[in-house]
């Protein structure tokens, strides 16, 4: 386990995402599994290191990133630098790593407590966030509904508009053992990086390398539970770009 930045000893209020890496069983059995842990934490170093009060904890597949209000109230500036961290892993995860996550963003109630023992980390907002990781059956993260609902953080309408988080009608969420997927309406991180200053420009999604690096895990994938993960994110990638520029829809392509 890893943690970095300052300690936290009382109950507070957090911007928690909880990302979950798929395929890692395989990655560890894999050679050069441990330049592979290198290459990601370098990445979440590099993410979120400009930001003291973002912080983030790894153990084994998992991935808690948070900023709780024990110092300063917690506000939709905050939330943005949370969404805009989360994007930026999951497309440098993917892109640079091979690495595909799946996750949800909320708001809490979180302890965490720092000491020579390890690390504790827990509360509402941690068990949310793992309870809709879980229900999705995709590549991608969302926010939950619990967040989407708190309006003093979550500006719908900013955050759409800037390319922080897309409303998606149709996000697979597992039914049951081998029952299919049903539809989940809600919000959908963008994967974005922060040299992207023209998000959601008919070039951005152009030169975007996300589906690309999609494409090609999904063609490597095991079986075809693991492929159709990958396919119900190329789906909303396409569904997201034609909904931007619908006259442009039959010369993207695929």
């Amino acid at each position: 386990m890893e943690a970095r930045g300052r300690v936290v000893k009382q109950l507070s209020t957090g911007f928690v995402a909880l990302l979950d890496i798929l395929g890692f069983s395989a990655m560890v059995r894999a050679e050069g599994f441990i330049h592979t842990i290198r290459k990601y934490t370098r990445i979440l170093d590099d993410v979120t290191g400009s930001n003291e009060r973002l912080l983030y904890i790894t153990f084994s597949d998992t991935i808690v990133i948070y900023i709780d209000d024990s110092e300063t109230p917690l506000s939709g500036s905050e939330l943005r630098e949370v969404l805009s961290a989360v994007g930026e892993i999951c497309y440098r995860f993917l892109v640079e790593v091979d690495c595909p996550l799946r996750g949800c963003v909320t708001v809490g109630k979180l302890m965490s407590v720092l000491h020579t023992g390890g690390t504790i980390l827990a509360g509402s907002a941690i068990v949310e966030a793992y309870s809709y990781e879980k229900k999705q059956d995709w590549v991608g993260v969302i926010v939950s509904p619990r967040l989407a609902s708190k309006e003093k953080y979550f500006d719908k309408q900013l955050l759409v508009d800037k390319g922080f988080v897309d409303e998606y009608e149709t996000i697979p969420f597992k039914m049951g053992e081998d029952a299919g997927t049903e539809d989940f309406k809600g919000y959908v991180v963008i994967p974005r990086t922060k040299e992207d200053v023209d998000v959601l420009s008919i070039d951005w999604f152009k030169t975007a390398k996300f589906p690309d690096a999609l494409k090609r895990l999904r063609m490597f994938a095991p079986g075809p539970s693991e492929q159709r993960k990958y396919q119900q994110a190329l789906d909303w990638w396409v569904d997201f770009r034609g909904r931007r520029f619908p006259g442009l829809r039959k010369t993207w392509g695929s």
